[in-house]
């Protein structure tokens, strides 16, 4: 296989029968929480790498 190809299977299952399958641990989520809590992961993670080069 060249690099700039690749294969896809069928997965599973679908969008449709996926939904739901995970419960959210509070109603209703807070998305901007959330939001805020995967920036600053991810400032972490830049500013850690930063260190190492």
């Amino acid at each position: 296989m060249e690099d700039d190809q690749s294969l896809h299977s069928p997965t599973p299952f679908s969008l449709e029968t996926a939904y739901g399958s995970v419960k959210p641990s509070r109603k209703p989520e807070d998305f901007g929480a959330l939001i805020r809590m995967a920036k600053d992961a991810k400032a972490e993670e830049t500013l850690r790498e930063l260190a190492e080069s």
